[in-house]
Parts: structure tokens; sequence; C-alpha cells
């Protein structure tokens, strides 16, 4: 299963000028970039977009709970969905993130574009 912690901080919180890791606030906002990240990694490793369904929709919605109503595109479900070009790729750069402190730790990175 992948979900995300969408946990957004001011970049001095990362303690990036003392490279001090251990005093540096956990979260990440990365939210935009999680299926193109794993989209890109599971593809390196041979893994499908059923695979990618299934950690990131149906298992998070079973653990939750929410088998029922969601997690699978099914008659009567909540229906959430992507459509993207599988073979499309885009560079992590600033101007890329949707979110108020534009810092990322795949900045940099070709990832599989959405």
């Amino acid at each position: 299963m992948i979900v995300t912690d969408h946990s957004p901080c001011p970049p001095d919180m990362k303690r990036t000028d003392t490279g001090r890791f251990d005093q540096a606030w956990g979260g990440i906002a990365s939210l935009s970039l999680a299926l193109p990240v794993i989209h890109t990694e599971a593809a390196l490793r041979g893994h499908t977009l059923e695979d990618i369904a299934r950690w990131m929709s149906t298992a998070p919605a079973t653990l939750a709970g929410l088998a029922n109503e969601a997690g699978s595109l099914q008659s009567d479900r909540d229906a959430n969905f992507v459509v993207f070009d599988t073979e499309a790729e885009f560079t992590v750069t600033p101007d890329k993130l949707h979110y108020r402190h534009t810092i990322s730790p795949y900045m940099g990175r070709r990832c599989a574009a959405l």
C-alpha cells in the first residue's frame, strides 16, 4: 500500500542550514508528485499500472473500511481517476510544484508526466 501524508512546512523547518536531519520537520508537500514518482519508480522495477492502482487505491480503501464504496471503478462506487500519457516525462522544478513552499526532495528529477 502507498499513501501520502501531505505535511508541508516552511523551508527553514527542514534544517537544511544545519544538515540536522534528526531535527527537520518530517513531512513534505508532495501530493502532486505522488503518482508521477510512483509510476516512474514502479515502471523501472517492472510493475504495472494495475499494481499502482492496487497500491494507491484498492488497498487504502480496504484498510479504511471503504472497499464497498471506493477503491475500484465499479457501479455505485465513488470514482476518482486520472488519465495520463505513460510515455510523457517532465522535470520537477519549482514552477511545477503547486503548493506554498516550493521545495522538494524530487527537485531536478525526471518523472512520468500527468
